[in-house]
């Protein structure tokens, strides 16, 4: 069950309640995007119109008396017990009770945190990305700071929450209590800075942009071909007199300057010099061909198209399509994830905000035409129509 607004962005009105439609608990991303699969939407308004205490009701009983018992996520800026106007001995704020919710995982994901002087300021990806030096080291090494290409900070979070979100599961399932989860942009994207955050905690030094170059190995970047870019990685000593032999510059393993990583980082330049113009007098695929089998890692940089059309994206089902209720036939990309032991279950359509929200209150909670209807008009509710 997600509340729906942009990580602590602003007033949610109406707000979006997306239900995955099996297990116990479940992990939902942020927004509507054409990843938003295998959900259903039910649109509930939280801010209080007038006395009507209706939306507040319905919210209580898919939180706590739904037998789908599921995760709450919320994404405002403020908690949702100020939003709504509810005062600390309602039943809304018994749910959201950072000590005990009801037994089931409230899951939080503002920019910065539930408490600290950044509490209340808006999130999103890139402020994150830029506040927690990831941009510092990312992108060319004399040009400027770089956003990734996608919302990695976005996902890394995703990654974090879910993780947090089974371990509170299994906490609930082991006590009978639940937990509340801070899991924000920005501690998630400092906890990845990994060896670069170990290089100044400890060592003091500061971190640099190397493109698609390696800090501490070399040869372990990209390379211009004849007609693309590829990338290698020489990751031991071993493997550097293997790529030596494929390019056939043999002289190159001998030679005292490169004969351990530690040279090679110290004569970094004049090495990639010769390596950049060897990589140039060929096509990608007569390199890749080349290094086939020769147990040193290397790959091409595609483009999106041609990662779809890569034989081993295939293989692995990262291609799906389906039908939507409005766009018609689309594809997505498929999960990362198989299991041994149960295969997945094909892929629907990402819901039109509000699309399910007469079913859910119908089939779920019973309520009746007649009191569907009320809902309806008075806007504590809305049912997207898909036409």
């Amino acid at each position: 069950l997600e509340a729906n607004a942009a990580a602590g962005s602003g007033d949610p009105g109406s707000v979006q309640f997306l239900w995955i439609p099996s297990g116990p608990g479940w992990f939902c991303s942020q927004n509507q995007q054409l990843v938003e699969t295998r959900k259903t939407s039910v649109h509930i308004t939280l801010v209080l119109y007038g006395n009507n205490k209706s939306c507040l009701i319905i919210f209580y009983k898919l939180f706590v008396t739904s037998c789908w018992r599921p995760t709450f996520i919320s994404r405002f800026l403020k908690p949702l017990t100020e939003w709504t106007q509810l005062g600390s001995g309602s039943d809304v704020s018994v749910v959201l009770n950072d000590s005990d919710p009801v037994g089931d995982p409230v899951l939080c994901v503002p920019g910065y945190g539930q408490t600290g002087p950044q509490a209340r300021s808006p999130g999103y990806d890139s402020i994150a990305s830029a506040v927690s030096g990831m941009m510092h080291i990312t992108g060319p090494e004399d040009g400027e700071p770089v956003r990734p290409g996608v919302a990695m900070t976005d996902l890394a979070t995703g990654l974090y929450a879910h993780g947090a979100v089974m371990a509170a599961l299994l906490h609930r399932q082991k006590t009978g209590r639940g937990s509340h989860i801070d899991c924000n942009l920005l501690s998630a994207q400092v906890s990845c800075l990994s060896h670069i955050a170990a290089n100044y905690l400890n060592a003091g030094k500061e971190a640099k942009r190397w493109g698609t170059a390696h800090e501490s190995i070399v040869p372990y970047q990209g390379f211009r071909t004849r007609d693309g870019h590829l990338v290698l990685a020489a990751a031991n000593d071993r493997q550097f007199v293997t790529v030596c032999q494929v390019l056939e510059l043999q002289d190159l393993a001998a030679d005292p300057n490169y004969r351990t990583n530690q040279l090679r980082v110290q004569n970094r330049k004049q090495l990639l010099q010769i390596l950049s113009q060897r990589f140039l007098q060929q096509n990608s695929a007569d390199w890749l061909r080349r290094f086939q089998g020769s147990g040193v890692p290397v790959g091409p940089i595609n483009s999106i198209q041609e990662v779809f059309s890569e034989p081993q994206v295939k293989h692995n089902g990262l291609i799906q399509e389906m039908e939507h209720p409005t766009a018609g036939r689309i594809a997505v990309p498929g999960p990362a994830v198989r299991f041994s032991s149960f295969p997945l279950s094909g892929p629907t359509p990402p819901p039109l905000i509000g699309q399910h929200t007469v079913q859910v209150l119908r089939d779920t909670l019973s309520y009746s035409d007649d009191v569907i209807k009320e809902l309806l008009e008075s806007r504590a509710v809305a049912q997207n129509e898909v036409s």
